[in-house]
């Protein structure tokens, strides 16, 4: 009997101590667990933190030099013959400022007479003008205005020859602003400069500017509960921020020049001219974003070293361990299969144009012109490429993201067509629109329609062929909807693939090279969002008609 008790209380005394040394070991291992998930609770914050800035230097990029390469570059000395320039109110000033925020006024100067014409803004005059404000168009025209003729004498002195563009400072009445000017030359006034500009003013820059921008890329990115954004200027002073304050120092950071010009052109100004500033973009993980994932570890850990629960406790935290590990990777794998892939190829063919080029291996204007041809072919491949992705993560959220206002189709349609148009025309399309000037306005966001059209154009123009490449464009009433078609004669769509055109990422059979396959997706997404209905038709060899459905403003 003794001997059996013996042997029971060895057995139960092995039993407790198994017990004790299985708690023991799930403690640990828990605690293991626990601190490797709020690594990588951690890694996945900086990550965040990281993939938000880069989202936000994107677009500042972007945005600041939009008004110069939109807006003056493409300008040509006949676009300034007209006098008064009517058409530029409409096409440079009307539109510029409806696109961008950043500039007070534009200004065009003709010839050697100087005759100057100041364009501002109706509802932000700029201090010193004193025009009357009598004209009902949102953009005010004032002609031969006084504080003009010493910026003009300042442009023209800058602007030596061969450089088009110049960047300088200016005040007018202690008010300092960025002035940005092309000089164009040409025709009857050969070897004299016809002047356009626009002026930013560093006042507003600072108090207005960025703090619309940091709330919108905040929640593009879909972070803006655990990261913050900031700005801060030249000497370290904060402009703006999402979460006033200071940050805690798990953060990243990237300088910018203070420049609403293309940084890629610099090379391009007069020589003197003088360097930007450079300010800093902040992306923070939020404090109570860090401490949260912290003080959660350490409630784990007491609750573990107390409950004899640890073992279920410490499996759980293994597991959303490992996930966070799993999440983390998969963002990596995602992040570099989906993007940095089709970045890289038109990268690649730049940096060969580009090294051709500055090595001098061709001399002849046509083989050097067909470079350029191909660098500019790419840089808007690649442009393309990131509006898309920008534009499918900002349609995330309806009712975050749009901005929905009555838009006249006719004026989006020729947006689009005339961005295309230098393209359609060297490929020898036969182009055709018709939308009639008196269709009902649609409500809708402008930004992602536009969108929504360029990629639809994009894709019948890269999948037309020679000798049959056209292009139409119309649009006519429905009831309560617009009806809008862009009908293509090119190779068209199998049938078997139209199920799945407008799948994220998916490419056919006849695809072709390059794009991100996130073009017909967004535009599934928008016409949707939009409360609209997107139909195609396509046979092989004849061509496609995509036909948008858009609700039009409530009477």
């Amino acid at each position: 009997m003794k001997a059996r008790r013996g042997a029971a209380s060895l057995l139960n005394l092995a039993l407790a101590a198994g017990v004790c040394a299985a708690t023991a070991g799930l403690v640990v291992l828990g605690t293991l667990a626990t601190r490797e998930w709020r690594r990588s609770s951690h890694e996945v914050l900086r990550r965040q933190a990281d993939v938000t800035l880069t989202l936000l230097a994107t677009a500042l990029d972007r945005d600041m030099k939009g008004a110069q390469v939109s807006l003056l570059l493409p300008l040509q000395a006949e676009d300034l013959a007209a006098d008064p320039p009517h058409d530029l109110r409409r096409t440079l000033a009307a539109h510029g400022f409806a696109r961008f925020s950043y500039p007070e006024w534009f200004f065009i100067a003709h010839g050697a007479g100087a005759r100057t014409w100041l364009f501002t803004r109706a509802d932000r005059p700029p201090p010193w003008d004193a025009s009357p404000r009598r004209d009902p168009y949102p953009v005010m025209m004032t002609r031969d205005a006084p504080s003009l003729r010493a910026l003009v004498d300042e442009v023209r002195k800058r602007a030596t020859a061969p450089a088009r563009f110049v960047v300088f400072d200016w005040e007018i009445d202690e008010r300092r602003y960025q002035i940005v000017a092309t000089a164009l030359r040409g025709g009857a006034t050969a070897g004299l400069q016809d002047l356009a500009g626009f002026a930013v003013d560093y006042a507003w820059i600072r108090e207005h500017y960025f703090d619309e921008l940091l709330g919108e890329i905040a929640r593009i990115g879909g972070h803006e509960e655990a990261v913050s954004l900031s700005i801060e200027g030249d000497s370290g002073t904060p402009v703006a921020a999402t979460l006033p304050g200071t940050m805690p120092p798990p953060h990243a950071q990237r300088t910018f020049p203070l420049l609403f010009f293309d940084p890629a052109m610099r090379s391009l100004l007069p020589a003197g001219t003088a360097t930007p500033a450079e300010w800093t973009a902040t992306a923070a993980v939020k404090g109570q974003a860090w401490e949260a994932t912290t003080q959660a570890a350490q409630r784990t850990l007491l609750l573990l070293s107390l409950a004899a629960a640890a073992s279920l406790v410490g499996l759980l935290l293994t597991a959303r361990a490992v996930q966070a590990r799993a999440e983390l990777a998969a963002m990596k794998s995602d992040f570099v299969a989906t993007v940095t892939h089709e970045l890289k190829a038109p990268l690649a063919v730049i940096r060969l144009a580009g090294d051709t080029l500055a090595r001098g291996r061709y001399t002849s204007p046509e083989t050097v012109g067909e470079y350029a041809r191909l660098t500019s072919q790419e840089a808007t491949r690649l442009a393309r490429l990131i509006d898309n992705l920008l534009t499918y993560a900002r349609v995330s959220d309806v009712q975050r993201d749009y901005r929905f206002e009555a838009l006249d189709v006719a004026e989006l349609v020729e947006d689009v067509v005339t961005r295309f148009r230098p393209r359609l025309v060297e490929l020898g399309f036969e182009t055709q629109v018709d939308v009639p000037l008196d269709l009902p306005r649609i409500r809708a966001d402008r930004m992602a329609v536009f969108q929504v059209l360029d990629n639809v154009v994009d894709n019948a123009i890269k999948y037309s062929t020679a000798p049959t490449r056209a292009l139409t464009v119309r649009a006519r009433a429905e009831g309560a909807v617009v009806r809008l078609e862009v009908v293509d004669r090119g190779r068209g769509i199998p049938e078997a693939e139209l199920p799945r055109i407008f799948d994220r990422f998916y490419r056919g059979r006849g695809a072709a090279p390059g794009g991100s396959g996130l073009g017909l997706a967004i535009v599934r997404r928008v016409i949707a969002d939009h409360h609209g209905r997107v139909d195609v038709t396509s046979r092989v060899d004849e061509g496609t008609t995509f036909v948008l459905h858009l609700p039009t403003e409530a009477p």
